[in-house]
């Protein structure tokens, strides 16, 4: 009995290295496109500049606190999911359309932190053009204990960088470790365009 206990906890302790391993790479990830964001701007000589910098300031509170708790309220994702479109539309094409919406009770409920963004980030990394209109699709519905998840976008870069997979292979193993048996993750890459459905259950 003694020994079991020990190896449960030995493995606990393993899987929440891991974790905070995996969500140490999610973090600067997610400010280095931040920025990049920030710099276009600079060189555009924005007006908003300013107030994108309180933006990226606020993120980068969620990003530095929210982050080291295991998990936080889901309506704070959402926060930060509505903070980073709001920033990435200082700079998108005019043409660019974001669909955004959120169903269902939202605050009644907790979701590991980051688990969502990595999606976002990619739909607006890979679906964005200059020349002609873009769509991207966000949609989350909380149906009792579940949490769906939908993104998709126009693959208007056909080839998805080195980076993206290490992030998107990222998410996937936070996934399994935080909500094994829980979930249900679908990618679909063919034809022209990407589009991610996710399921947790939250309970």
């Amino acid at each position: 009995m003694i020994l079991n206990s020990v190896k449960k906890q030995a493995e606990k302790e393993k899987v929440g290295a891991e974790l905070t391993a995996l969500k140490a790479q999610i973090n600067p990830h997610f400010l280095f496109n931040t920025l990049n964001s920030i710099y276009y701007m600079s060189i555009q000589k924005s007006d908003d500049a300013p107030e994108t910098i309180i933006k990226l300031s606020d993120l980068m509170r969620f990003v530095l606190t929210e982050t080291q708790a295991q998990f936080i309220p889901l309506n704070k994702e959402i926060e930060c999911i509505n903070q980073y479109i709001d920033l990435q539309a200082m700079r998108l094409p005019k043409k660019t359309v974001v669909d955004f919406k959120v169903k269902g009770d939202v605050e009644q409920q907790i979701i590991a932190p980051l688990m969502l963004l990595p999606f976002v980030e990619n739909a607006f990394k890979h679906g964005v053009s200059t020349h002609v209109e873009s769509k991207i699709l966000i949609h989350l519905d909380v149906k009792r204990d579940w949490l769906l998840f939908h993104a998709e976008n126009k693959k208007e870069h056909q080839t998805i960088k080195k980076s993206t997979r290490i992030g998107l292979s990222n998410v996937v193993r936070r996934l399994e470790l935080t909500y094994p048996q829980k979930h249900n993750l679908k990618i679909d890459e063919s034809g022209n365009t990407f589009k991610v459905d996710l399921k947790i259950n939250l309970s």
